[in-house]
């Protein structure tokens, strides 16, 4: 009884079932056809888009007799050979036979060997995991082999192949399969064998395998075996995924700075088996894919999704934010995704934890609260009573500059610069430093006294003018945390 899995059974034996390499397709089939090869081919690219394939098609068509535009026949006695490993085709895997004893075998083997008429080719498949010695063994007959024997190299991780063995071949760069063609050929196979499944259930597979045409094909198989007329819904739970309305949703109450819907979705999430690691993957995608539309509308073509429905959602979230937040929140979850071998309980607390720091206004300085500001224990109270009798706003302080600017108090009107006026209250200005060294140039006596003449000299009354730092309403708010959690009794010492 034969098992073949999906993707052995629906390997491409035409270079046109190759998808998503089309222009090295036509360079190797043109090779074909007009019989001129080099002696040394180099296929770099990812996983599961088509290399090793293309070196096997492209060996049989070498040799055939009858090939069809490029295409090897399978009539002939070259094509019919049952084992790839045949006298004209030898194909060794570089993980095992990588020694340079194993390499100087094979050189040795090209002297000797036997044909059986027509080109000896060899397919070294993940080349890259060669010894330098194997490498420097082979760079020779490499760069001379002898007239009718060809070196096809296959790897994944080109940056580890030597420089000198990368100018003696032919390369070809193999690049990751488009979303569309994976459907098409997964649309294909389901045909072939009776399956019933939905358009949106290909779109997730083909979406989860990355561009590797033969993970989405393992992908499909696994979700194959747990029944017949599979649904979308069936896909994410095989594959522990999430749906894109939970991600949409858990944006739209990000967007409107909603702390606590966002973590009760992440709860539910976690609740439901969802895989957070894959969740924030898909996360961080959409986020990239908003930030395109935000900048322009038109830039649909540049999108990970295709799902017309989806994009047109996205485009109703991109206008409730910035540009600013979106890219926040893209560098931080990458930072998430960056960090090694977390757990999912882990990776559920780094995004719970990036979402309380960007949305819980509660915790941002005191000065930013309309209703109260505390500076050095001191809490003052701003009801809508106390601010209708306030002598000044906003435009007074502007004013006030100005006048010393024109006024020649030029050294007040520098020192002034570094900050904000924050609050105004019963003829008292507090001003918020943000500059350490000119802070303590603003407390000092004498500065004060100019500062407080010239209110007074400006707004005919007595003004108090106050100054602190962002440090200070830091150090203020923690001692009056622990004050009420622990009595008005505690000490607090600074060491």
């Amino acid at each position: 009884m034969v098992n073949d899995s999906l993707y052995t059974k629906y390997r491409p034996k035409k270079f046109e079932d190759v998808y998503g390499q089309k222009y090295i397709q036509e360079i190797l089939k043109n090779q074909i056809k007009l019989k001129k090869f080099t002696h040394a081919y180099l296929f770099s690219g990812t996983r599961g888009t088509g290399k090793t394939t293309c070196a096997r098609i492209f060996s049989k068509a070498i040799n055939c007799i009858h090939n069809e535009d490029g295409n090897p026949c399978y009539n002939c006695k070259a094509c019919n050979e049952k084992n790839i490993n045949s006298l004209n085709v030898i194909e060794l895997d570089a993980a095992s036979n990588n020694s340079v004893d194993q390499i100087r075998n094979l050189i040795e083997e090209l002297r000797y060997s036997n044909f059986s008429g027509g080109y000896k080719i060899y397919i070294l498949d993940e080349v890259h995991m060669l010894s330098i010695n194997a490498f420097n063994a082979l760079l020779k007959t490499l760069e001379e082999p002898p007239s009718n024997v060809i070196f096809i190299l296959s790897t994944t991780e080109i940056r580890k192949i030597p420089q000198t063995i990368i100018s003696r071949c032919q390369r070809f760069g193999f690049k990751n399969i488009e979303i569309k063609d994976i459907i098409k050929r997964l649309k294909y196979i389901c045909e072939n064998e009776n399956i019933l499944i939905d358009e949106e259930s290909l779109e997730i597979i083909a979406y989860m395998g990355n561009g590797s045409m033969r993970d989405s094909i393992s992908i499909l198989e696994r979700v194959l075996l747990y029944g017949e007329n599979i649904t979308s819904n069936d896909v994410r739970k095989i594959l522990g995924i999430t749906s894109r309305e939970f991600i949409f949703e858990l944006l739209n109450s990000i967007f409107k700075k909603d702390l606590n819907t966002s973590l009760k979705i992440i709860y539910k999430l976690f609740e439901e088996d969802v895989e957070i690691k894959l969740f924030i993957e898909d996360l961080r995608n959409i986020l990239r894919d908003i930030i395109f539309l935000k900048l322009n509308s038109g830039n649909k073509e540049l999108l990970n999704e295709k799902n017309e429905k989806n994009i047109e959602y996205m485009e109703k979230l991109s206008n409730l934010t910035s540009i600013s937040d979106l890219s926040f929140l893209l560098d931080k979850i990458n930072e998430i995704l960056n960090k090694n071998l977390l757990t999912e309980i882990e990776y559920r607390i780094y995004l719970e934890l990036l979402l309380i720091k960007h949305l819980n206004t509660t915790q941002k300085d005191y000065t930013e609260n309309k209703s109260f500001i505390e500076i050095k224990g001191e809490t003052i109270k701003l009801n809508e009573e106390n601010k209708s009798e306030s002598l000044f706003n906003e435009n007074s302080w502007e004013e006030f500059l100005n006048y010393l600017k024109k006024n020649t108090y030029m050294v007040l009107y520098s020192l002034l610069q570094h900050g904000n006026a924050e609050r105004f209250y019963d003829n008292r200005i507090f001003f918020k430093c943000n500059t350490q060294g000119i802070l303590n140039r603003l407390k000092s006596e004498n500065t004060i006294k100019q500062i407080e003449d010239a209110l007074k000299k400006f707004f005919s009354t007595p003004i108090i003018f106050e100054v602190f730092s962002n440090e200070e309403i830091k150090e203020s708010n923690m001692e009056d945390k622990m004050r009420r959690f622990f009595g008005d009794d505690v000490e607090i010492e600074n060491k």
